[in-house]
């Protein structure tokens, strides 16, 4: 027997191999291109972010009822993601800011997001359910959360905001503010 007629069986087996590794490269090649399109795609998409797409929006609509006040968003903070949104008189300056009524404030916390839900914190009520140092109790966690009506208007949420005024108000006449 001839070397070459050894030779030939493998030559012909390497030559399907390199041309089913070739495919095999090229389809590899074509889906990490793929791949790279999508995780590309997927970079771009912009995710909702629900202080901006829908607190954000209330804050503005609220601010109307407050010709004389400009607003702030602050947060989310905390385990509970708690947002405030503070009403700040216009003509005071910043030493003065949180003064009497100069600032109004309501907080917000998010429900079940897929769904846009929101909640108000109920700061007139205290639960103690967390002792004092405790998460819960540093996180505002002994306040319940109340659903904010999806078919109301945001007159619900000026009543809040009135309500922590009156509340305020009252605290710093009783000298506890």
């Amino acid at each position: 027997m001839r070397i070459s007629e050894i030779q030939i069986p493998y030559i012909r087996e390497k030559q399907i191999y390199d041309e089913s590794l070739g495919n095999i490269e090229k389809r590899i090649q074509l889906r990490i291109k793929q791949e790279e399109r999508l995780r590309a795609k997927l970079n771009k998409l912009h995710r909702p972010n629900w202080v901006d797409s829908i607190v954000k929006p209330i804050a503005e609509e609220l601010v109307k009822a407050y010709p004389d006040r400009c607003y702030e968003i602050l947060g989310p903070f905390g385990i509970g993601a708690h947002v405030g949104i503070h009403f700040y008189k216009k003509d005071v300056d910043e030493k003065r800011r949180f003064d009497d009524d100069n600032c109004i404030s309501i907080t917000i916390a998010p429900g079940d997001l897929d769904n846009g839900e929101l909640m108000i914190v109920d700061y007139s009520s205290d639960t103690k359910q967390y002792a004092q140092g405790t998460l819960g109790y540093l996180n505002d966690c002994n306040y319940p959360k109340v659903p904010i009506n999806p078919d109301s208007d945001v007159s619900e949420l000026l009543e809040w905001l009135e309500k922590a005024r009156v509340k305020k108000a009252g605290q710093q006449e009783e000298g506890q503010f």
